[in-house]
């Protein structure tokens, strides 16, 4: 997936498994796509370096380095087991309660 690296893209992303290709624009896209880059999933171009050639090497990087695979469905699994908005309402309801 190729986008921005704003919060909701990039966790939709690796939510679906798809490792990332993160052209950062400005506010905590930067410091989302260098998480991303940490876990393994995913690869960080800074506008300077943003070209066709560029582009092109690390979308196929992406696609052929299992690296990079391995990384994705690492945070694919830790996405799924967290709870659920209807599981996070339930426990702040708890909280509200005092329970």
């Amino acid at each position: 997936m190729i986008g921005h690296g704003g919060a909701g893209t990039t966790l939709s992303a690796l939510a679906c498994g798809l490792p990332l290709l993160i052209l950062p624009q400005g506010a905590d896209q930067y410091i989302i796509g260098d998480l991303v880059v940490a876990a393994g999933a995913g690869l960080l171009l800074a506008p300077p370096d943003v070209n066709p050639s560029s582009v092109r090497a690390s979308v196929l990087s992406l696609l052929e380095e299992p690296d990079q695979w391995v990384g994705t469905r690492r945070l694919q699994r830790e996405i799924a087991a967290m709870p659920g908005p209807v599981d996070v309402v339930h426990l702040i309801e708890q909280l509200v309660a005092g329970r």
